[in-house]
């Protein structure tokens, strides 16, 4: 499967005060960015970014009474880099996307992500984190 093909499955996440829902990723510059790696194990697998379809994990897995929701928070940043920093730890799927690409490659994504995330009149970003829950229950 090609880097487009896999940026397709990318899901459109809502940016707190955007007014429309965004993404955080701009497709066309993950498209066009130079890997020095296959990018699929750094992008989230589709069905667990799903409600209905994690839903259906447990279910398939022999689970009772299953329920999934979203756990929302707001999550706030003083500023654009205190945003960016957590990118170039490396750790979880967008930081280890990051840290693959050449420097070139990260800087334009930082850049575009700079232009896209909206920003306070202070210059602090409030965004919102999304983790889904699931309970069950074992038959």
């Amino acid at each position: 499967m090609s880097v487009a093909e896999h940026a397709e499955n990318l899901q459109a996440v809502p940016l707190t005060g955007a007014g429309e829902a965004e993404t955080m990723f701009d497709l066309e510059a993950l498209r066009a960015a130079v890997v020095k790696e296959d990018p699929y194990r750094y992008l989230v697998v589709p069905d667990f970014v799903r409600p209905d379809a994690l839903a259906a994990l447990f279910s398939a897995a022999g689970l009772e009474q299953v329920e999934a929701e979203a756990i929302t928070i707001d999550t706030h940043f003083d500023d654009f880099d205190d945003y960016w920093s957590p990118f170039l730890g490396g750790q979880g799927p967008a930081p280890a996307y990051a840290t693959a690409l050449d420097d070139a490659a990260r800087t334009r994504l930082r850049e575009r992500l700079r232009a896209q995330v909206p920003t306070a009149a202070d210059g602090s970003i409030t965004l919102s984190a999304r983790a889904w829950a699931v309970k069950a229950v074992s038959p």
